[in-house]
């Protein structure tokens, strides 16, 4: 893609493509996000993507596949305590 009225004919002809609720296409990054209230056949999208004159990565995993942030905020909160328990020590200890 080369300009924003890339960005905009590849958001029309994924939109078209049956099942498709909406796309919105990053300029910046060439990927495009799809959501689908149903299992949208991935051929279809690269075939429409073809049609616009466009070529297709899946490089994504299906919905619901998005690894569990819990890691992270156990983690980063644990980091938190230990931080917050350093800067309150006694008078006396400084």
């Amino acid at each position: 893609m080369t300009c924003a009225a890339c960005v905009r004919r590849v958001e029309k002809a994924l939109a078209k493509v049956e099942g498709v609720e909406s796309a919105e296409v990053n300029y910046a990054t060439g990927v495009a996000r799809i959501e689908a209230p149903v299992v949208v056949d991935r051929s279809a999208l690269v075939a429409a993507l073809e049609k616009a004159g466009y070529g297709a990565e899946n490089t994504a995993e299906p919905a619901g596949k998005e690894s569990p942030l819990w890691p992270v905020l156990v983690v980063s909160g644990a980091i938190s305590v230990v931080s917050m328990a350093q800067h309150h020590r006694p008078v006396w200890v400084n």
